[in-house]
């Protein structure tokens, strides 16, 4: 992805951070393990089991494809200026929130996630018109979390 095309003038890149690859391993070994199961099964079983069974399993391979494409083309950037949310799926999607607009940053792994080296990170900022309300965005499945979040709070602190 072309970063250069979104940044302002004086703005440079300090941390990009994409989706982990992980997160996709689940649904993809359900897909394989029932594609591969279906030969052991009874073919008495009927047709009408068969094709639930085959709808089931698409299912589960459209989703590891979807999430395949996702971990491919979303990334978070952090620079000196505002944090960038770019996903480009279907089509460039990007959400920009400025520096001293955000009050938050907090990061979550699980037990597995740690091990993998993934997590959440949520960050809570305000509405630039009006201080009181408050947003969110909430970042899931982000490679090297801690890393992008001491990034970030770094980047407040100087800004």
């Amino acid at each position: 992805m072309n970063y250069k095309s979104i940044l302002r003038k004086d703005e440079k890149i300090l941390h990009v951070a994409k989706l982990s690859g992980v997160v996709v391993l689940f649904p993809a070994i359900i897909a394989l393990v029932l594609a591969l199961s279906k030969y052991l099964l009874d073919p008495e079983l009927g047709a009408n089991y068969m094709l639930i069974y085959n709808i089931i399993t698409g299912m589960f391979a459209a989703y590891a494809m979807l999430t395949l494409l996702l971990i491919k083309n979303t990334r978070w950037v952090v620079t000196n200026k505002r944090m960038i949310i770019q996903t480009v799926a279907f089509r460039v999607h990007c959400r920009f929130t400025e520096l001293p607009d955000i009050t938050q940053v907090s990061y979550y792994q699980t037990p597995f996630g740690s091990k993998l080296g993934y997590g959440a990170v949520r960050v809570i900022y305000s509405d630039s018109e009006d201080k009181s309300k408050e947003h969110y965005h909430f970042l899931k499945h982000i490679k090297k979390p801690i890393e992008f979040v001491a990034t970030l709070q770094f980047a407040m602190e100087v800004h």
